[in-house]
């Protein structure tokens, strides 16, 4: 990781204060680093997005800023973005800054019920955005025959890498659920990255939900993917609150997270195990 002097040198974070007119005694504090960017705390009530050196990585942070401050108009915990600032003169990329949120971000596994469920009320509301309210351009993503997990899984067992029970098994489970995912008619604002070191939360309170870098138009069981399992019903019970469940809801989430366990088992040292466990999760949703 990036010392946060290299992050922000002082004539960054010189720019950075005149642009903004605050104190350019501003101490730079602690930091988090992700796929697309590192998130430097500044001063008591700011934080400073630093896109990594390369345009995907910009365009995400960028991507992050515009659906945030669009979201936060909905009524979503966002963050509330400052100012994005051009600083490719003197670090090469532009930054966007945002208000502190306070909170701790969850860990894998954490977070009370509440909290998940306050997550899924929120994420419900972000789905129900429209184009108009999003900036345009944002990815999509809709089920094709090639990364179908039944696909995947006879060629793990064509392969050697998976037992013949096994795969059966996946592909039977697939069968039983792919009526309600295809054809994908169910597009919507996701949040696109939705996981536990995404989500603040304080006191048992959801606090925010941050990093938009990965938002787009897909089907709205994705971002129920990335959390822990143990997240989904109380997820769900926020999301459903009042509404029903819409269009089996439910079963997508089961495929799309079947989905992507069985991607993974094709770098995966033990295939088997893995599809195990993914068959496992798949069958306790459904219980």
């Amino acid at each position: 990781m990036a010392s946060t002097t290299e992050l922000l040198p002082p004539a960054a974070a010189a720019a950075l204060a005149s642009h903004l007119g605050v104190s350019p005694a501003l101490r730079l504090g602690e930091q988090w680093a992700g796929a697309t960017s590192t998130v430097v705390r500044w001063g008591g009530s700011l934080a400073v997005k630093v896109p990594h050196r390369d345009q995907q990585a910009i365009r995400a942070c960028l991507v992050h800023a515009q659906v945030s401050s669009a979201a936060r108009l909905l009524g979503v915990s966002a963050p509330e973005i400052v100012a994005v600032v051009d600083l490719d003169p003197i670090i090469g990329v532009p930054v966007i800054v945002s208000r502190f949120l306070p909170g701790h971000r969850l860990s894998p596994g954490r977070g009370t019920p509440q909290v998940w469920a306050a997550v899924g009320a929120e994420i419900r509301v972000l789905h129900r955005a429209s184009a108009a309210q999003m900036p345009p351009g944002l990815r999509s993503f809709t089920q094709t025959g090639d990364v179908d997990p039944r696909v995947l899984a006879e060629r793990l067992r064509a392969a050697g890498r998976l037992s013949a029970g096994t795969a059966a098994r996946l592909v039977r489970l697939a069968d039983q659920l792919v009526d309600d995912v295809l054809p994908d008619l169910h597009p919507v604002l996701c949040h696109g990255d939705l996981h536990a070191g995404n989500v603040l939360a304080a006191a048992g309170r959801l606090v925010g939900i941050v990093d938009f870098a990965g938002a787009g138009w897909l089907d709205a069981a994705w971002d129920f993917v990335g959390v822990p399992l143990t997240a989904v019903p109380p997820m769900l019970d926020g999301y459903n609150a009042g509404a029903g469940e819409p269009d089996r809801l439910l079963e997508r989430v089961a495929w799309c997270r079947l989905q992507t366990a069985v991607h993974r088992l094709v770098d995966a040292e033990d295939p088997e195990t893995g599809a195990s466990r993914a068959l496992a999760e798949a069958e306790a949703l459904r219980s």
